[in-house]
């Protein structure tokens, strides 16, 4: 009995002893909330149903500007084009990110994981004018 009690003992020494490293700051996740997401994101990679559309031939960037006011705009900069921007209202549920754009879509993504300056996000609904657009997707972002 005395030789359990000390390995017991010994046991919850060596893990009381161990000390966890601290993370690098900038690479931890961080509480979604509204104000952690306003600011320019850029999209590293942006895929809907297989298709990677940061990697389509002309497309130059892919940005999502998030505003304290609750409204978003999506730039796409395509070579030898003025800037497309599609506009909207965006919200936060939980770690649920809801866009809505003034021409009828409605996209909701789960936020996987948000740090001071990377977001990563699962599609989870994708309707266009109330029809389903996209069945799977995908979105990297770097805050610039």
């Amino acid at each position: 009995m005395k030789k359990l009690l000390y390995t017991l003992l010994a046991v919850s020494i060596i893990f009381s002893a161990c000390k966890k490293e601290k993370e690098n700051s900038s690479n931890t996740n961080i509480s979604i909330s509204v104000s952690n997401m306003v600011g320019v994101w850029n999209a590293t990679s942006f895929i809907l149903d297989g298709i990677d559309y940061t990697t389509i031939a002309g497309i130059q960037s892919l940005d999502v500007i998030i505003y304290s006011d609750m409204t978003f705009e999506e730039r796409r900069l395509v070579a030898n084009e003025p800037p497309f921007v599609f506009p909207g209202n965006w919200e936060l549920s939980g770690s649920v990110l809801i866009f809505t754009y003034d021409t009828g879509e409605y996209v909701r993504y789960n936020i996987n994981s948000l740090t001071n300056n990377t977001a990563s996000l699962t599609l989870l609904e994708y309707l266009n004018n109330g029809c389903s657009e996209y069945s799977t997707g995908s979105c990297n972002l770097v805050k610039q």
